[in-house]
Protein backbone atom coordinates (compact mmCIF):
# COMPACT_ATOMS: atom_id res chain seq x y z
CA UNK A 1 0.00 0.00 0.00
CA UNK A 2 1.46 3.21 -1.07
CA UNK A 3 1.76 5.96 1.52
CA UNK A 4 0.50 8.87 -0.34
CA UNK A 5 -2.91 9.71 -2.34
CA UNK A 6 -1.53 12.41 -4.15
CA UNK A 7 1.39 13.51 -5.61
CA UNK A 8 2.41 15.98 -8.50
CA UNK A 9 3.51 12.61 -10.39
CA UNK A 10 0.03 11.22 -10.43
CA UNK A 11 1.70 8.10 -11.46
CA UNK A 12 2.31 8.82 -15.18
CA UNK A 13 5.18 7.05 -15.84
CA UNK A 14 6.98 9.90 -18.61
CA UNK A 15 6.18 11.93 -15.73
CA UNK A 16 8.09 10.03 -13.21
CA UNK A 17 10.93 9.54 -15.78
CA UNK A 18 11.12 13.19 -16.04
CA UNK A 19 10.94 13.85 -12.01
CA UNK A 20 13.74 10.99 -11.72
CA UNK A 21 15.87 12.49 -14.40
CA UNK A 22 15.75 15.83 -12.11
CA UNK A 23 15.98 14.16 -8.82
CA UNK A 24 18.29 10.65 -8.71
CA UNK A 25 18.16 8.61 -5.74
CA UNK A 26 21.50 8.77 -4.45
CA UNK A 27 22.42 12.40 -5.71
CA UNK A 28 23.94 14.01 -2.50
CA UNK A 29 24.10 17.56 -3.78
CA UNK A 30 20.35 18.56 -3.75
CA UNK A 31 21.49 21.63 -5.72
CA UNK A 32 19.50 21.02 -8.76
CA UNK A 33 16.47 21.50 -6.65
CA UNK A 34 16.56 25.11 -7.32
CA UNK A 35 13.20 25.68 -9.48
CA UNK A 36 11.02 22.96 -6.69
CA UNK A 37 10.66 23.34 -3.32
CA UNK A 38 9.51 20.78 -0.78
CA UNK A 39 7.66 23.58 1.86
CA UNK A 40 6.27 22.16 5.33
CA UNK A 41 3.96 24.52 7.01
CA UNK A 42 4.20 23.37 10.79
CA UNK A 43 2.49 26.56 12.40
CA UNK A 44 -1.37 26.34 11.71
CA UNK A 45 -2.55 22.93 10.24
CA UNK A 46 0.18 20.99 8.78
CA UNK A 47 0.74 21.45 5.15
CA UNK A 48 3.04 19.66 3.02
CA UNK A 49 3.98 21.28 -0.49
CA UNK A 50 5.75 19.85 -3.49
CA UNK A 51 6.42 23.08 -5.89
CA UNK A 52 3.24 24.27 -5.03
CA UNK A 53 1.24 21.03 -5.48
CA UNK A 54 -0.33 19.78 -2.19
CA UNK A 55 1.19 16.41 -1.07
CA UNK A 56 -1.09 13.83 0.64
CA UNK A 57 0.80 11.20 3.40
CA UNK A 58 -2.08 8.94 4.29
CA UNK A 59 -0.61 6.89 7.42
CA UNK A 60 -0.75 9.35 10.29
CA UNK A 61 2.38 8.03 11.73
CA UNK A 62 4.31 8.58 8.96
CA UNK A 63 2.98 12.34 8.55
CA UNK A 64 3.47 12.66 12.44
CA UNK A 65 7.42 11.28 11.92
CA UNK A 66 8.03 13.96 8.83
CA UNK A 67 6.54 17.09 10.96
CA UNK A 68 8.98 15.54 13.57
CA UNK A 69 12.08 15.61 11.52
CA UNK A 70 11.10 18.78 10.09
CA UNK A 71 10.78 20.71 13.35
CA UNK A 72 14.42 19.44 14.34
CA UNK A 73 16.68 21.43 12.47
CA UNK A 74 20.02 19.01 13.53
CA UNK A 75 20.07 15.49 12.76
CA UNK A 76 17.94 12.91 14.83
CA UNK A 77 19.19 9.17 15.44
CA UNK A 78 17.64 6.37 14.43
CA UNK A 79 17.55 5.25 18.42
CA UNK A 80 15.62 8.03 19.06
CA UNK A 81 13.11 8.21 16.53
CA UNK A 82 12.69 4.39 17.29
CA UNK A 83 12.23 5.39 20.68
CA UNK A 84 9.78 8.43 20.70
CA UNK A 85 7.51 6.38 17.72
CA UNK A 86 7.92 2.49 18.56
CA UNK A 87 8.61 2.69 22.48
CA UNK A 88 6.33 -0.73 23.12
CA UNK A 89 8.47 -2.62 20.83
CA UNK A 90 11.64 -4.45 20.98
CA UNK A 91 14.50 -3.27 19.00
CA UNK A 92 14.16 -5.32 15.95
CA UNK A 93 10.69 -4.64 15.37
CA UNK A 94 11.09 -1.03 15.83
CA UNK A 95 14.20 -0.65 13.14
CA UNK A 96 11.35 -2.68 10.56
CA UNK A 97 8.96 -0.32 11.60
CA UNK A 98 11.54 2.80 11.02
CA UNK A 99 12.31 1.51 7.64
CA UNK A 100 9.36 0.96 6.19
CA UNK A 101 8.31 4.57 7.10
CA UNK A 102 11.66 6.12 5.45
CA UNK A 103 11.33 3.98 2.42
CA UNK A 104 7.88 5.39 1.78
CA UNK A 105 9.07 8.81 2.36
CA UNK A 106 11.82 8.59 0.34
CA UNK A 107 9.13 7.82 -2.52
CA UNK A 108 7.80 11.22 -2.22
CA UNK A 109 10.68 13.19 -0.73
CA UNK A 110 13.97 11.44 -2.82
CA UNK A 111 17.08 12.97 -1.32
CA UNK A 112 15.55 15.84 0.37
CA UNK A 113 15.30 13.10 3.53
CA UNK A 114 19.10 12.57 4.47
CA UNK A 115 19.54 9.41 6.19
CA UNK A 116 22.58 7.95 6.76
CA UNK A 117 23.90 4.92 8.76
CA UNK A 118 23.14 6.44 12.46
CA UNK A 119 21.13 9.69 11.38
CA UNK A 120 18.07 11.41 9.71
CA UNK A 121 17.50 15.22 8.97
CA UNK A 122 15.65 17.29 5.99
CA UNK A 123 17.99 18.64 3.39
CA UNK A 124 18.51 22.72 4.24
CA UNK A 125 16.56 23.29 0.73
CA UNK A 126 13.07 22.20 2.46
CA UNK A 127 11.55 25.48 3.16
CA UNK A 128 10.00 25.31 7.24
CA UNK A 129 7.98 27.97 8.46
CA UNK A 130 8.55 27.34 11.98
CA UNK A 131 12.26 27.16 11.63
CA UNK A 132 11.87 30.61 9.60
CA UNK A 133 9.67 31.96 12.26
CA UNK A 134 12.17 31.10 15.41
CA UNK A 135 15.42 31.91 13.49
CA UNK A 136 14.18 35.66 12.80
CA UNK A 137 12.27 36.09 15.62
CA UNK A 138 15.10 35.06 18.06
CA UNK A 139 17.03 38.36 16.76
CA UNK A 140 15.20 41.97 17.04
CA UNK A 141 13.78 42.98 13.67
CA UNK A 142 13.70 46.74 13.06
CA UNK A 143 12.11 46.27 9.51
CA UNK A 144 8.56 46.33 10.24
CA UNK A 145 7.73 45.08 6.73
CA UNK A 146 10.14 41.97 7.63
CA UNK A 147 8.49 41.33 10.89
CA UNK A 148 4.87 41.43 9.74
CA UNK A 149 5.93 38.57 7.21
CA UNK A 150 7.51 36.82 9.81
CA UNK A 151 4.58 37.03 11.90
CA UNK A 152 2.02 36.26 8.95
CA UNK A 153 4.13 32.47 8.62
CA UNK A 154 2.03 31.72 12.52
CA UNK A 155 -1.06 30.81 11.21
CA UNK A 156 -1.83 28.61 14.73
CA UNK A 157 -0.78 26.53 17.03
CA UNK A 158 1.85 24.01 16.04
CA UNK A 159 0.45 21.21 13.93
CA UNK A 160 -2.71 22.50 14.78
CA UNK A 161 -5.69 19.43 14.90
CA UNK A 162 -2.85 16.93 14.51
CA UNK A 163 -1.96 14.06 17.18
CA UNK A 164 -1.02 10.72 17.64
CA UNK A 165 -3.31 9.48 20.85
CA UNK A 166 -1.59 6.24 21.03
CA UNK A 167 1.70 8.19 21.66
CA UNK A 168 1.88 10.47 24.44
CA UNK A 169 5.32 11.38 24.12
CA UNK A 170 4.93 12.63 20.80
CA UNK A 171 1.55 14.81 22.43
CA UNK A 172 3.61 16.07 25.07
CA UNK A 173 6.30 17.02 23.05
CA UNK A 174 3.62 18.93 20.29
CA UNK A 175 2.61 20.65 23.61
CA UNK A 176 5.50 22.16 24.38
CA UNK A 177 6.28 23.42 20.64
CA UNK A 178 3.35 24.86 20.68
CA UNK A 179 3.81 27.03 24.05
CA UNK A 180 7.05 28.38 22.61
CA UNK A 181 5.66 28.99 19.56
CA UNK A 182 3.35 30.94 21.38
CA UNK A 183 5.46 32.69 23.33
CA UNK A 184 7.82 33.75 20.61
CA UNK A 185 5.00 35.07 18.52
CA UNK A 186 3.64 37.49 21.49
CA UNK A 187 7.37 38.21 21.76
CA UNK A 188 7.86 39.64 18.33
Amino acid sequence: MSIYKEFPLNGSKPKLRAWRAIHPRKEKDITYNIGVMLSIRLLGTPKITYDRHPVTITRRKSRAFLYYLAAHPTPLTREQLQALFWPDLNRQAAQQNLRVTLHGLRKILGSLLIVDSDTLVLADQVKIDAHIFRARLSSSISDLGLLKETLDLYHGDFISGFTLPNLLDFDNWVMVERERDRRVAVKG
